[in-house]
């Protein structure tokens, strides 16, 4: 599954709706009680700041997505940007979900709160729960896209000159996703928030980590 991913609260809603069986930051592993309940439900843990770990985890997410299509494990749950976003748009698609070429279900989170946007896109872990006890009630639309398989003719009808396959892959399922939720596609990278993260908080440490 991949999904867009702007509030914690995506998780919980992913765990009730299945197994939370996520791609997450290693960092979680080191959580009490939640890292222990994400390692035996089989998540898989990826160092950010780690360029041979991030090759070794695209070879594991392969593994596990022949795994889930053969039932072992439940659905894999991947948030394709790469981090939390404020929920306007999508950014591009990093290459974890699709580089082997695997099948895919879309799944789009759109928020509606009337006194706090609820998106966590640059605010903590503290900060956003504390301004989230504000909002005594909200909405949330899930959109649920049919699994698809790419193949030879997808290939043949949408590459464009330069992709490599999962690129192309990649581009369409956002598209797709967008044209089904009505979010706006950007071009920025999720890279260019942690650049914003660093002129709104230069002394904090951790910038990176969502």
């Amino acid at each position: 599954m991949i999904s867009n991913h702007s509030s914690f609260l995506d998780i919980i809603v992913h765990m009730y709706r299945q197994p939370p069986c996520h791609v997450s930051k290693a960092a979680v592993k080191k959580f009490p009680f939640v890292g222990t309940i994400a390692d035996m439900c089989g998540c898989l843990f990826i160092d950010r700041g780690n360029s041979k770990a991030r090759m070794e985890m695209l070879d594991k997410i392969k593994g596990r997505q022949v795994e889930c299509e053969q039932g072992v494990y439940p659905p894999l749950i991947i948030y394709p940007e790469g981090g939390t976003t404020n929920g306007s748009c999508l950014v591009k698609f990093k290459k974890g979900a699709f580089s082997g070429l695997r099948s895919v279900k879309p799944l789009i989170f759109k928020y509606k709160y009337k006194y706090f946007n609820i998106e966590n896109s640059v605010l903590n872990f503290v900060a956003m729960t504390a301004l989230m006890a504000t909002n005594f009630y909200g909405e949330l639309t899930i959109s649920e896209m049919p699994v698809f398989m790419p193949n030879e003719y997808f290939f043949k009808h949408h590459s464009r000159e330069g992709e490599e396959k999962w690129e192309t892959y990649a581009r369409v399922m956002r598209d797709l996703m967008a044209l089904e939720s009505g979010l706006e596609i950007s071009e920025l990278a999720i890279e260019e928030k942690y650049k914003y993260k660093e002129l709104l908080f230069p002394n904090i440490k951790g910038k990176h980590s969502d």
